[in-house]
């Protein structure tokens, strides 16, 4: 998987989609010359980009042309897709002006912050004799806002390869059209052209290539290309961590390994939440300082000796990511660098077995700061290429893909292991904050537990369906005056929603005289001020309603902290993820 920075920004997926389209390819829709001349331009494409995720240059006429032709076997046409074309006339326009002005179109925009994430195609095989292939590919399109409309096409196909390293025979395609506003997270599927019947007798290397084009905003970007290659399986796939940390788990492939960042496992009397998996990684620390650090242990064993350089993989490829599944692209894809992670790389068993090793005592897996909604699953992806060579041939060099993943509907196969799902856990109401409950008490937020229930807007009583703590040392008071005319403070953390007349706003952007709502009505703000405070406890909830059954509407998710109507956890990862 590749971190594309050029432009306004594993599984994963898709949110709520108005319009789809999935399609292989049809061979016979190209004359032979075109075939071969598609052929050669992906060879092309691979060699002088080493697999890596470029943009197709339009401006050069033979990649232009090649590029029709692939979109034509498709089935997408000027007659059948004209916005499609129209948009390429438009790339090629921006390509000529970004020449002109000597920039490259690879490069522009290069420090503009989050990121799309562009994922790698991989190779899928059905059966360990590598008899029958097939691929996918994700990708993950960043936009700060639902509303923003969105186009996306891609395509995925999978090649023969002849023992010359050029391409042969197109064995396995798909193709994807999204439309709608809320598609962040897309895979696509390459299905074999013979199904029921092996399409790689021959056990060829394989060659799978992705290609990608999207409109964000009325804007086009792209066609990016990117392009892997596989010519064997792994003799033995092994991951140790992250692992749930009940034995009986470990075998449950849908159950959840809780990582806790900056809380803690709760008392035993307790029950809730959840005991922490792994952590708290960053006891004590604000969220604000927290970063997502993971245990990450696991090796891969191969037949033959992996080819090195200077006692690391020589050749090889690693992408090692992280990213939210909720928000999909709304955060910056946080990714290890290949550099960094063979720093936690060693190779045994007569050089055919590849370890790393992120631990407490090695360094753990740091993938920045935290953006996502808290409570939240995440993918994990660890993608891998190594070349190894027979010892009585080492210049015979097998390229060998592996995947590991947490994404959803990440289906294991021979040269693919799946993670078991991981959910990340921080702490955001400060402990003795008092909660209006649904009797008419009043009980203090770190003494709620999950099934209370609270009172909430018009009367409104929702249940607790979960509860989160952690520690935090950044703070916002805000004080008001009751029916009685007694001065009243509330205590938050910034980003904690709050509901005003302006509508949910985080508690750092308030200021006095906005007006936010209590139990009686609404009330001034007579001053917003913030703090800094020795490390103290913070809880935060995800409410529902009380028959478990009907959705609860994020902006109806609230209760009363402190007197204040305010926001629960998933109401605040939606505010957070709008920035």
């Amino acid at each position: 998987m590749i971190l594309i920075k050029q432009f306004l920004t594993s599984l994963l997926f898709l949110l709520i989609t108005v319009s789809s389209y999935y399609a292989s390819a049809d061979i016979n829709r190209l004359s032979l010359q075109e075939k071969n001349l598609v052929k050669k331009f992906l060879s092309n494409a691979h060699e002088n980009n080493k697999g890596k995720t470029h943009v197709i240059d339009l401006t050069v006429p033979e990649n232009e042309q090649a590029y029709s032709y692939i979109l034509r076997l498709h089935g997408i046409t000027k007659e059948s897709h004209s916005q499609v074309f129209n948009d390429i006339e438009t790339i090629k326009t921006r390509q000529k002006v970004s020449y002109m002005r000597g920039k490259s179109i690879q490069s522009s925009e290069n420090d503009m912050q989050p990121s799309h994430f562009l994922g790698k195609p991989v190779v899928k095989y059905t059966k360990p004799d590598r008899t029958d292939a097939t691929g996918e590919v994700s990708h993950s399109i960043h936009y700060p806002d639902d509303s923003i409309p969105v186009f996306f096409q891609d395509m995925l196909m999978v090649y023969t390869m002849e023992e010359d390293g050029s391409i042969d025979n197109l064995i396995a395609s798909g193709s994807n059209r999204l439309e709608d506003k809320g598609v962040r997270f897309n895979t696509t599927e390459a299905k074999s052209h013979t199904p029921g019947t092996p399409n790689n007798i021959e056990k060829s290397p394989i060659h799978a290539v992705s290609m990608l084009q999207f409109t964000l905003n009325g804007i086009p970007y792209g066609p990016f290309h990117t392009s892997s290659r596989s010519a064997d399986i792994p003799l033995r796939m092994e991951n140790i961590a992250p692992e749930p940390k009940d034995p009986k788990l470990k075998q449950d492939h849908n159950s959840r390994i809780i990582i806790c960042l900056n809380r803690a496992d709760p008392d035993p009397d307790q029950g809730f939440p959840e005991e922490c998996d792994y952590g708290p990684m960053t006891p004590g620390k604000p969220s604000d300082e927290t970063d997502i650090q993971l245990e990450v242990i696991g090796s891969v064993t191969f037949e033959n000796p992996i080819v090195t350089e200077n006692g690391k993989p020589s050749q090889s490829m690693i992408d090692f990511s992280l990213i939210g599944l909720t928000t999909g692209g709304s955060c910056k894809l946080r990714e290890i660098s290949q550099e960094k992670f063979l720093e936690h790389v060693t190779i045994d068993d007569n050089g055919r077995t590849l370890k790393w090793n992120f631990s407490k005592e090695n360094g753990y897996a740091d993938f920045g700061n935290i953006c996502w909604a808290n409570d939240s699953q995440y993918a994990l992806t660890l993608m891998g290429t190594i070349v190894t060579a027979p010892e009585d041939n080492p210049n015979k060099e097998i390229i060998i893909p592996f995947t590991f993943s947490s994404a959803p509907n990440f289906e294991p196969s021979v040269n693919k292991l799946a993670y078991n799902p991981i959910v990340i856990q921080y702490g955001c109401i400060i402990e003795g904050t008092q909660i209006d409950m649904a009797d008419g008490s009043k009980r203090k937020v770190e003494d709620l537990r999950r099934g209370d229930t609270v009172l909430s807007k018009d009367g409104k009583i929702l249940r607790i369906k979960s509860r989160i703590v952690g520690f935090d040392t950044d703070f916002v008071d805000l004080h008001y005056k009751n029916v009685k005319n007694n001065q009243q403070v509330v205590t938050l953390t910034p980003t904690h929603p709050v509901l005003t007349q302006h509508g949910i706003i985080r508690a750092e952007d308030l200021k006095a005289g906005d007006t936010v709502y209590t139990r009686n009505g609404e009330a001034i703000l007579d001053s917003v001020n913030r703090k800094n405070s020795k490390s103290q406890n913070v809880y935060n909830f995800v409410l529902e309603n009380t028959n478990g059954k009907d959705k609860l509407l994020p902006n109806d998710a609230l209760l009363y902290a402190g007197g204040v109507l305010v926001g629960d956890n998933i109401l605040q990862g939606k505010l957070s993820n709008k920035d």
